[in-house]
C-alpha cells in the first residue's frame, strides 16, 4: 500500500456523512469561505436580451478541519486532489442569471486548507443605457452568494477589491470585437434577500466597459452626415429641373435604412432613446 493510498483511507473511512456536513468544529460560527475570481475576457454583450457573457477563473478557499495530516506520518504528502463530491464544498452561485462551471478538483492541504479553482462562463443579467450610443460605457454587475446559507453560517470574503485580467499577449486572453474591457472590481456586500430575514454576504463584480466607436463612426454616423449634407442641394438644384422631390424622397428613405439599422442594435426596453436617433 503506497502511502497516497494509506492517507487516502485515513481521511476519507467512514468520511461519507461528513461530507454533507458544513466542517465546522464551533457550530455558532460561520465558515469562512475567501472569494477571488481572474477574468480571461468578454464573450459577449447582447443589447436585445442586455445580458453579458464573461469568461472568468473562480477560486474559492476554506478550511475543513476535519481533513488534515501529519505529512511526516504519511512519506511527506502535503497536499491531495480529489473530486469535489468527495467533501463538502460550499455552493456560491452566481445570483443574476445562469453559469457553466467546470467538473474540476478540490486541492486539500495537509493543514485543512481547501482551494477549489474552476473555469467558469457566465451569462449575466446587465441593463444597459444606450443614450450615448455609440459612445457608450456600461456597468455590468456579478452577483455571487451561497444559495442557502446566510452570514451567520457562510460567511463569503474576498481580499482584493479588483479582479485581475489576463494579459492582451496572453493565449488566455479573450479580446471583444465590440467593446472594450476598461476595469472590473469587486466588493463584499451584506444583502437581505426575499427568502432571508437575516443578511446574505455577497461579493459583486463589477465590469466596466467601452464600445469601440470605429464601426460605427465610419458606416453609420459618417453616411448619416453626408446623406444630411446633401438636403442643401435642394435648393441649389433648379426649380424647373424637377428633380427636388425625388431627392428629398430619397434622402428620406435613407435616412430611414439608416435608422432602421441603429434600431436592430438597440434593445426595445431601453429607458433612454439614444441621441444618435433623435
Amino acid at each position: 500500500e503506497t502511502d497516497e493510498e494509506r492517507l487516502f483511507r485515513f481521511l476519507f473511512q467512514g468520511y461519507k456523512e461528513r461530507r454533507l456536513v458544513t466542517p465546522l468544529r464551533n457550530r455558532s460560527e460561520p465558515i469562512t469561505v475567501v472569494f477571488s475570481a481572474h477574468l480571461l475576457g468578454l464573450a459577449k454583450v447582447n443589447e436585445k436580451e442586455q445580458s453579458i457573457k464573461t469568461h472568468l477563473w473562480i477560486k474559492e478557499e476554506w478550511y475543513n478541519p476535519f481533513l488534515m495530516w501529519n505529512p511526516e506520518e504519511f512519506g511527506n504528502i502535503t497536499e491531495i486532489i480529489v473530486p469535489a463530491n468527495m467533501i463538502w464544498v460550499p455552493d456560491i452561485i452566481l445570483y443574476n442569471k445562469g453559469s457553466t462551471l467546470f467538473n474540476t478538483k478540490v486541492i486539500i492541504a495537509f493543514n485543512g486548507n481547501n482551494t477549489w479553482r474552476s473555469p467558469a462562463i457566465y451569462n449575466t443579467m446587465c441593463v444597459l443605457d444606450v443614450k450615448y450610443f455609440p459612445f457608450d460605457e456600461q456597468t455590468c454587475d456579478l452577483v455571487f452568494a451561497s444559495w442557502t446559507r446566510d452570514i451567520s453560517k457562510l460567511n463569503l470574503v474576498t481580499t482584493s477589491d479588483t479582479v485581475p485580467r489576463s494579459r492582451r499577449d496572453s493565449k488566455l486572453f479573450q479580446e471583444n470585437e465590440e467593446w472594450r474591457v476598461m476595469f472590473a472590481k469587486m466588493k463584499r456586500y451584506e444583502v437581505i434577500f426575499d427568502w432571508s430575514e437575516i443578511p446574505v454576504a455577497d461579493v459583486t463584480i463589477s465590469v466596466r466597459l467601452q464600445r469601440r466607436t470605429y464601426y460605427y463612426v465610419m458606416n453609420l454616423i459618417l453616411p448619416c452626415t453626408l446623406i444630411a449634407c446633401t438636403i442643401f442641394l435642394e435648393f441649389i438644384l433648379p426649380a424647373e429641373s424637377g428633380e427636388r422631390v425625388g431627392l428629398g424622397i430619397t434622402i428620406l428613405l435613407s435616412m430611414a435604412v439608416f435608422q432602421e439599422l441603429t434600431s436592430e442594435k438597440l434593445p426595445s426596453s431601453s429607458e433612454h432613446f439614444p441621441l444618435l436617433g433623435k
